[in-house]
Order: structure tokens, then C-alpha cells, then sequence
């Protein structure tokens, strides 16, 4: 009998450890996250700041992101009025389930980066790549903020912070301007489209210009961003976003798949389309039977 009694007991207390584990949040189960960053336009000042993030998942549950938050401090010479985003590539679903918004002092501005879905499995993580923009297109130097990366890969990042719900769980917060971890305020921009990292078959003269020279239509082209000129051939294809320093040139029948970001003009040449939106300062010159299919900004 008392073996019996002692054998309830043990399954009883088992109940109970299982009950008071399954209740606690992932933020306080054992184990971490962990981000890694790096900023593709790198130290020199470009029109378009490019950053991309990994959330790792250290923990020993699984992360839905609806309730997490990344935030990342800008440089402190950026109005938060002017800025955009666009998001480039979102590993875990469309671009348009992440959203951004903008806040911070004149010290250290922020983007939150938050996702709508999403789920991080123990070991893996979360990517998204995304570019910044003023609306008047001034360079953005984002060697001075507080949670730049000078790598030219991923590498750890613990100036980045990562919040579950209003709590911190990574990272150390820029401790001279606004470290809350409240919401921030309204956000101003878009959401782009997939995107690679690098070019296949493409050329660069070596003066900061790529040419996509492959003429078949089934080029397999990836997306290209930080350049001073870009240049298609006819009936190219590139299977993301192209963004330039200065001019982007479509040829006849080509397209591009994302955005076209330009610093100050695009060209399409005859019967070229653009998936995604046309942004430049200047009014692009469109020829016959060209075409953008997500408009112009």
C-alpha cells in the first residue's frame, strides 16, 4: 500500500512539473536567442542602406515570432520623418509579413522590425534582409550607428536588441538615447520582394557598375544593390531587386522581379517590365510597351 501511495505520488509531482514547464514562456525557458547582422553598403554612405538580420533560436521551445520584436539603432543624422524601408527577403514567409517602424531620440534612432507569422524551430533561425531610404535620397552613413556591423558577413551582433512582448532577451540597448522597450512610433515605407545577394552571370567593369550581358531569357540572374550604375541587356531577367547609385538602364524585353531603386534615373527600353515599384527622384523615361506592374514612387 504504501509502495502504491508513494508510486501516486511520484506520477502526481511528474503532472505537475510537466503543467508548470508547458507554461512558461519561451522567453524564460532555458537557453537564448541570438542575432547575427551585417550591413551590405558596408562604411562608405550610399543612398540605400542595406541590412540583413538572423534570429537564431537557442532556445529548447519553438519561437512564433508574432511576438517578438528586433530593434536597430540607426546612425543620428537621419530624420525620422524621410526614412523608408523596403523589405528584400523574408526566409520564413512574404515580405509583407514584416513590418517596420521608427523611433528613438536625436541621439540614436531605432527600427523595430516585427513579424505578423512565422516560426523559428530550436536550432534554426529567422532571415530578413531590408533597405533604408530618405525620401529626398541623401546618403545614409550608417558606419556611426550604434548597432552598425563593419563585417562583410554575418557575424554575432549584441548592439542589436531583441524583445519578447515588452521584455528583453537579447542584446544591450543603446544606453545614451531612448532604450524603452515600448512600441515606436508610425512607420513610412513598403514591402519588396525575394532576393538574392549576388549575380550569376553578371559583369562589373570595376568602377562600381554590374551589367547583366546574359541575353537568354531564362538567365538566372539574382538581385544587385549598392552599385553606382546598373545595366540589362535585352531580355534579361533578374529575379529580384536592382537598386543603384545612379542609373539603372532596362534593356528591351528585359525584367526585373523586385523593385528598381535609383539615387537619380531609370530607363525602360521597349517592351521591359518591372514587377515590383519604380522608385527615383527623377520621372523614369518609360519607351513603348514598357511597363511596371507595381507602380511609381
Amino acid at each position: 500500500m504504501r509502495l502504491m501511495a508513494m508510486n501516486r505520488i511520484a506520477v502526481m509531482l511528474s503532472f505537475l512539473t510537466c503543467l508548470i514547464f508547458s507554461a512558461i514562456p519561451v522567453s524564460a525557458a532555458s537557453g537564448r536567442v541570438e542575432v547575427e547582422a551585417f550591413a551590405e553598403n558596408g562604411a562608405p554612405p550610399q543612398p540605400v542602406e542595406n541590412i540583413a538580420l538572423r534570429l537564431y533560436n537557442r532556445s529548447n521551445a519553438s519561437l512564433n515570432l508574432s511576438s517578438w520584436r528586433i530593434r536597430y539603432w540607426l546612425c543620428d543624422s537621419e530624420s525620422l520623418e524621410s526614412i523608408k524601408y523596403s523589405v528584400w527577403w523574408y526566409s520564413l514567409g512574404s515580405n509583407g509579413a514584416v513590418t517596420m517602424s521608427f523611433g528613438g531620440d536625436s541621439a540614436q534612432r531605432y527600427v523595430d522590425i516585427s513579424f505578423d507569422s512565422g516560426k523559428v524551430d530550436t536550432g534554426a533561425y529567422a532571415e530578413v534582409q531590408f533597405g533604408l531610404n530618405n525620401s529626398n535620397w541623401k546618403n545614409i552613413s550608417n558606419s556611426l550607428a550604434y548597432s552598425a556591423s563593419s563585417t562583410t558577413g554575418y557575424a554575432v551582433n549584441s548592439n542589436v536588441a531583441v524583445y519578447h512582448l515588452d521584455t528583453l532577451i537579447y542584446g544591450t540597448p543603446y544606453a545614451g538615447g531612448s532604450g524603452s522597450s515600448g512600441s515606436s512610433g508610425s512607420s513610412t515605407g513598403g514591402t519588396g520582394t525575394s532576393t538574392g545577394t549576388s549575380s550569376s552571370g553578371s559583369s562589373s567593369n570595376g568602377t562600381g557598375n554590374v551589367v547583366f550581358e546574359n541575353e537568354l531569357e531564362n538567365a538566372q540572374h539574382y538581385a544587385v544593390w549598392g552599385v553606382k550604375n546598373v545595366r540589362l541587356s535585352d531580355r534579361t531577367h533578374v529575379y529580384g531587386k536592382v537598386g543603384a547609385g545612379d542609373n539603372i538602364d532596362i534593356g528591351a524585353q528585359a525584367q526585373i522581379l523586385g523593385d528598381a531603386v535609383s539615387a537619380n534615373h531609370i530607363s525602360l527600353r521597349s517592351y521591359s517590365n518591372v514587377r515590383g515599384t519604380v522608385r527615383a527622384p527623377t520621372i523614369p523615361q518609360i519607351q513603348d510597351g514598357a511597363t511596371v506592374t507595381g507602380g511609381m514612387v
